[in-house]
This record gives structure tokens, sequence and C-alpha cells, in this order.
């Protein structure tokens, strides 16, 4: 019986520590400087392999509109020669890109998933800020449903 709770302890510790990590980890982003945060997701959405799936020509999809979960909203960010558009996911009622998951291993070392449902697109990132101000795409992946 004790080596079963200890065991239990010991997982429940385990979880317990891994549960505050993934949760420090995932809300990192949000802390970052406005400046870098803004570099990052105009890196991602000026990212060469998902130009071709937005179609800025088709009706609706100009100004690029992106959902707040996890960005944030005040990001001053272009696309198409405007001002990309940024709001709450429920009051959105054109096609957007929308993160679902952003993972920030080191400082200023980030993976993204996005998805662009208009499409059936999912997108996978990994970025970097490197030479203080200068972002670059470690890899990326975006794939069709």
């Amino acid at each position: 019986m004790k080596i079963y709770s200890k065991l239990i302890l010991k997982v429940g510790t385990v979880f317990l520590v891994y549960s505050v990590v993934c949760h420090a980890v995932e809300t990192a982003f949000k802390n970052f400087p406005q400046n870098v945060k803004e570099k990052f997701i105009q890196k991602i959405i000026d990212e060469p392999k998902l130009q071709g799936h937005l179609h800025p020509e088709t009706p609706g999809r100009n100004p690029l509109v992106l959902s707040r979960q996890l960005i944030g909203e005040n990001l001053k960010l272009t696309k198409f020669s405007n001002r990309v558009t940024i709001s709450k996911a429920s009051k959105i009622d054109s096609p957007h890109i929308k993160f679902i998951k952003i993972k920030c291993k080191e400082k200023y070392e980030c993976y993204f998933e996005y998805i662009y449902p208009i499409e059936g697109l999912k997108g996978f990132a990994t970025l970097k800020a490197v030479d203080n101000d200068k972002i670059i795409i470690v890899k990326s992946k975006v794939i069709e449903n």
C-alpha cells in the first residue's frame, strides 16, 4: 500500500509540475513586448507557403482577418497594403486565421499552429529572434485537409 501511495504522489507531483510548466510556456507569448509579437505574427502571415491560400482578390479576404485568441488584439500588422483586422473570434463573420497553439521554448523562440478554415488549412511554424530585431523561420509547413 505504501508503494502505491508513493507512486500516486510521485505521479501527482509530476503531473502538477508539468501542468504549471505548460501553462507558463503557452502564455509566455502574450507577455512578449508588443513590437516582438508584431514581428513574429507578421513573419507568419508573410510566409511564402501561406500566400497562395489567402486569395486577396476574393471578396471578404482583404483586409486579412486574424482571431485575437492567443495573440491579443492591438498588434499593428499589414497585409496586401492594408492593416490587418484582429478581432474576437465570435465577432468575426469573414474568413480568418486563428492561432490555436503557441509554445515558446526559450525567450523569443516560439512554435505556432494556426488554421485558416475557409481554405481547410493548418499551418505550423517555428520562429526565432536573432540579431536583436530579426525574426527567422526555423521551420514551416502548411497542409490542406
